[in-house]
């Protein structure tokens, strides 16, 4: 079964309700079903971090934007079953490839190759458990005991809409962090609806001289598509494709 979890009614400012009712939402949810999948995107994800609730093991957790704090939060916890992928609302606009291989991943069945682009570095075979998520949430992340050790994962990004600027803000952090040298590759999703070029000169930049291979144009984001990936599986690179398992 499919839990959308979250209060309807506001009255909070931005959140859906105050952090304690919708802590118990998510704990009773992650209790007694066999998948959670998040109705949206927004903020509050990481608000819930404080204190207990979201470690509770066992369902599959969906989602992505906001989600991407309680994904790798989990992820840190060594807690499997995190689903980089389509939310509630976007689920009944998605082509019917998408669903099919949100449903294999849940099956425990094959899922067919992501087509990529090569952007920077070398170009080898690539092999290493894969972590994706929102590059603005997970940058919030970073010094927090919330992070993941990310070191020999293929790291995957996207985000929505932000300025050239943020976006090399970030990843800046990233390489200061020494997160980005220390990853199998990097691979870029969707960043904006209608391509930037200043966008991807950034991402360029600031990936080219890593030594490792960086790709772009993988079909996740907030515009169109956002293929399901789950974190933490055994994941490879090779000719433009990304197959995992």
């Amino acid at each position: 079964t499919c839990d959308l979890v979250g209060p309807t009614s506001s009255g909070h400012s931005f959140l859906a309700a105050t952090d304690s009712v919708r802590k118990r939402a998510l704990g009773k949810a992650l209790k007694n079903y066999d998948a959670v999948i998040f109705t949206r995107g927004g903020y509050g994800a990481a608000r819930l971090l404080e204190g207990s609730g979201w470690q509770t093991p066992g369902p599959w957790l969906i989602g992505f934007s906001d989600a991407t704090a309680l994904l790798w939060a989990r992820y840190a916890c060594g807690i499997p079953g995190g689903i980089h992928g389509p939310v509630g609302k976007n689920i009944g606009v998605h082509p019917e490839w998408s669903i099919e291989r949100l449903a294999n991943i849940l099956k425990g069945h094959p899922t067919e190759p992501l087509k990529l682009i090569h952007l920077a570095g070398p170009t080898p075979k690539v092999s290493g458990p894969l972590i994706a998520g929102n590059l603005t949430v997970a940058t919030s992340l970073l010094g927090t005991p919330y992070m993941p050790n990310t070191d020999g994962h293929i790291l995957v990004f996207e985000d929505v809409n932000e300025p050239p600027y943020k976006v090399d803000r970030m990843l800046t952090q990233w390489r200061l962090s020494g997160r980005l040298a220390s990853a199998a590759a990097i691979v870029f999703g969707v960043f904006d609806a209608t391509p930037n070029p200043e966008t991807y000169e950034v991402l360029v930049e600031r990936t080219e001289d890593l030594g490792i291979p960086v790709y772009s144009s993988l079909d996740i984001g907030h515009h169109g598509v956002c293929a399901a990936l789950e974190l933490g599986k055994p994941t490879t690179i090779l000719r433009g494709r990304l197959t995992q398992g």
